[in-house]
């Protein structure tokens, strides 16, 4: 069976740094901004500001990175079914690192031949 590699397609993609705001500094720009200052009477226009204004301020504060994203493609041979059986054999080695038994090693062993069937 011989199994070809598609290659890896790839999209560019806009990430935020949320962790580095400055929180100080982003309360102090949202207290003094129009929506604090001088919110507006209507319940749209009040949305409409609120949804703008924070936007901009998110904007300041945020950087943003673009970034390449690697799509990963499905295999067809790898199941779910195997994945479990890999699950279930990194299981047994770190048993068997741990314990330094015999019948771990043994247990590992045929774990291992099963999942390479």
């Amino acid at each position: 069976m011989l199994l070809i590699n598609p290659g890896r397609s790839r999209r560019p993609s806009t990430i935020e740094a949320w962790k580095k705001i400055d929180f100080a500094k982003f309360c102090e720009d949202l207290s003094v901004s129009v929506i604090c200052a001088a919110p507006p009477v209507g319940v749209a226009e009040l949305v409409s500001t609120y949804n703008s204004e924070l936007i901009r301020i998110l904007d300041e504060h945020t950087r943003r990175k673009s970034k390449l994203i690697y799509d990963r493609t499905n295999c067809n041979w790898y199941t779910n079914e195997l994945g479990g059986l890999k699950c279930h054999k990194r299981k047994l080695d770190r048993r068997h690192k741990a314990s330094k038994l015999a019948v771990d090693l043994d247990i590992y062993k045929e774990a291992s031949s099963t999942y390479e069937k």
